[in-house]
């Protein structure tokens, strides 16, 4: 972040995330459309970011080769539930005659992972 960009604002940042339940960048974001941090402040801060996440990618994706090679836990999930019973809730999902939460249970997953389980099959 360049020079211009103080301390306090770092703080004001930080105080914000916890506040706000709200990611950096997204307070950041918040306090460039009100007006409180210049436009170059606001594109230093996303750079810095960007840089940080893309560094947190990085170190993930060293860790995941680490693990000796393991199918991640949806690669197992599929070959155990198989492709007849997950062709099944898909298109009973496409027809709406079957709702994600119902699917959910079915599947033994959150209904979030619903369609990243059926994704990937």
């Amino acid at each position: 972040i360049g020079d211009h960009f103080a301390v306090e604002w770092v703080t004001t940042l930080h105080w914000n995330t916890q506040a706000w339940s709200v990611s950096e960048p997204m307070v950041a974001y918040r306090l460039k459309r009100t007006g409180r941090i210049a436009t170059e402040v606001y594109r230093d801060l996303m750079s810095d970011y960007a840089a940080r996440w893309q560094e947190q990618r990085k170190r993930e994706r060293e860790r995941n080769r680490e693990r000796d090679g393991a199918p991640s836990a949806c690669v197992v999930r599929r070959s155990r539930l198989g492709r007849a019973l997950l062709d099944v809730v898909r298109r009973t999902l496409r027809d709406n005659a079957l709702t994600h939460t119902k699917a959910a249970k079915l599947l033994g997953v959150k209904p979030g992972a619903v369609e990243p389980l059926l994704r990937g099959s």
